[in-house]
């Protein structure tokens, strides 16, 4: 309604738009960073063998990259090709168990293109050897435990 208590389509155009913008920017509100970062995170979980390209994620994720990256890291601590390279040598400790697999086959497996790298990056993040890992599981297995 106008000043004079008569109905206005202006008046209505206006009231509509305004609560159209209001309902809009709640939505991005809620869309919050923390929530984005997580499916970014279960993204990766389940997609850890495909290559990493971080533009790709930005764009499949309506996101900055530049903000994505400083905002992964400074929600998990580390940064994306780290956890990557987390769930991937996870990944890698169960498949090891699997005596018949070749350690080149498994990092493939998992997501590695080189094999030189998966074992640089086991060792970084389990202070031991693909191969030494997995002659420690044979040793247990030989024992019974």
């Amino acid at each position: 309604m106008d000043e004079n208590y008569l109905f206005s389509r202006e008046a209505l155009r206006q009231a509509m738009f305004s609560s159209l913008y209001r309902i809009c920017d709640e939505l991005k509100e809620s869309r919050s960073t923390s929530d984005i970062m997580l499916q970014i995170a279960q993204y990766m979980e389940l997609n850890y063998t495909k290559p990493f390209i971080q533009s790709e994620y930005a764009k499949l994720f309506y996101i900055n990259k530049d903000y994505m990256s400083r905002k992964f890291t400074s929600t998990f601590h580390v940064n994306m090709l780290t956890y990557l390279n987390q769930i991937r040598i996870r990944h890698a400790r169960e498949l090891l168990s699997d005596f018949s697999l070749k350690i080149q086959d498994i990092a493939y497996a998992v997501g590695f293109k080189d094999e030189k790298y998966f074992a640089k990056q086991f060792k970084k993040l389990t202070n031991t050897t693909p191969g030494d890992y997995r002659a420690a599981l044979r040793k247990e297995k030989r024992q019974g435990y």
